[in-house]
């Protein structure tokens, strides 16, 4: 006889344990194997046994479990019932894995889930079904050496019967694949559905993406992705059809991001070169440069590998003439930061030079020099490394740097 029970404690937890014995454990089971009493929780009493164990439940006596046993140990095929009515299925090789078909009804017996395994992992053809009985999913994962864990080719289906999603597999697995997919015809656009009106259009080339199309509500593009071999694009559109935002990889590194504004000007840019970083700009509204990056790259020839080793920046007026430039390097080390080296110059709207400030290889500021408006230098600080100055009289030459 099987017969789980609950023991609660004398302290405050009672009540709270009360509430969760009776929430998981509310059937009890009497549990028989080749007419003898087991319980599946106690393994000295289907030590060695073979056949199937059938569990009912106590006070109804109506089936709730059925379990294959070989030689004491669970395996073949399992059975979960409610209120009699078969609810799901599965069997299990020697080492536990699931083995076989796996299947799954509702309450009122229509089957929503048909998987199959081999060792463990999904293979071959798998099913879904929506509450109704009506197709939700179709999808093959391969066979043999060829399964995967992620379905190789896959449709999905919305509650009115259509193609709500279209994955393809490298061939043709699926009724219809062949053509939806492009292995055999000419890449046609295929539909794709969802909340009763269409979502996307995509186009496949011998199972391999080429186009893809999200549509908003009224049927205008919000995004586009197009494939070309190991590139990639994708593009998001704004309602009348400008391009605000432009991502672009290549065998699945970023070589581009950009965005744009309501009138398809740029805003912003940032470009990769073999995974790391090479180009950072900003524009201004009025289209001019507001801010630009360049990265320094370096071959670490004992690492064997290309890294990052500071850049030069330069910041812009809106009316396009230089603000401020100057260059960074990474210290390498503990606790790695990035810091202002060599001369970093400021210039006024003009394009007069107004500021200047050096930096040694680790940062540390040696020298301050300013200009009036009128040309005047009227600072020039040697800063030492103790933060000490010595200042030096200001010439009364207008002459600055450029």
């Amino acid at each position: 006889m099987y017969a789980p029970t609950c023991t609660l404690p004398r302290a405050a937890f009672a009540l709270l344990v009360a509430l969760y014995c009776a929430g998981a454990y509310a059937q009890v089971l009497d549990c028989s194997l080749n007419d003898e009493s087991v319980s599946p929780n106690h393994g000295g009493t289907t030590a060695g046994k073979t056949g199937l164990m059938r569990c009912v439940d106590r006070e109804t006596r109506v089936l709730a479990r059925e379990t294959e046993y070989r030689d004491g140990r669970t395996i073949g095929v399992s059975r979960w019932y409610r209120g009699g009515v078969l609810q799901r299925e599965h069997s299990v090789d020697e080492r536990g894995n699931r083995d076989g078909v796996a299947r799954e009804w509702n309450t009122h017996g229509v089957l929503v889930s048909e998987r199959r395994y081999a060792g463990g992992d999904g293979v071959g053809l798998h099913r879904e079904w929506y509450q109704d009985g009506t197709p939700r999913t179709v999808e093959h994962w391969g066979d043999g050496p060829a399964r995967r864990t992620n379905a190789l080719s896959r449709y999905g289906f919305d509650v009115d019967g259509r193609l709500s999603e279209l994955r393809c597999g490298p061939e043709p697995r699926l009724d219809g694949e062949a053509r939806l997919c492009g292995h055999d015809t000419k890449p046609e656009p295929v539909e794709l559905y969802a909340r009763g009106r269409q979502v996307a259009r995509v186009t496949y080339l011998r199972g391999q993406l080429q186009r893809r199309e999200q549509l908003r509500e009224d049927g205008s593009q919000a995004q586009i992705e197009v494939r070309e071999g190991t590139r990639s694009s994708v593009r998001t559109l704004a309602p009348d059809g400008t391009t605000r935002r432009e991502r672009v990889s290549i065998a699945g590194r970023a070589v581009l991001d950009a965005s744009f504004g309501e009138r398809g000007n740029p805003l912003k840019e940032q470009r990769w070169a073999e995974g790391l970083p090479e180009r950072e700009a900003e524009w201004y509204l009025n289209g001019q440069p507001s801010r630009e990056r360049v990265y320094e790259r370096l071959t670490d020839a004992q690492a064997g590998e290309m890294r990052i080793v500071g850049h030069l920046q330069r910041d812009y007026h809106d009316t396009g003439r230089v603000a401020a430039e100057g260059r960074w390097a990474i210290l390498e080390g503990r606790g790695a930061r990035t810091v202002p080296v060599g001369a970093h110059r400021a210039y006024d709207a003009d394009g007069r030079l107004v500021a200047e400030r050096v930096f040694d290889d680790r940062g540390r500021i040696s020298r301050e020099r300013d200009w009036d408006a009128s040309g005047r230098l009227v600072r020039d600080d040697e800063v030492h490394e103790d933060g000490s100055r010595k200042r030096t009289a200001p010439g009364a030459s207008a002459e600055r740097r450029s």
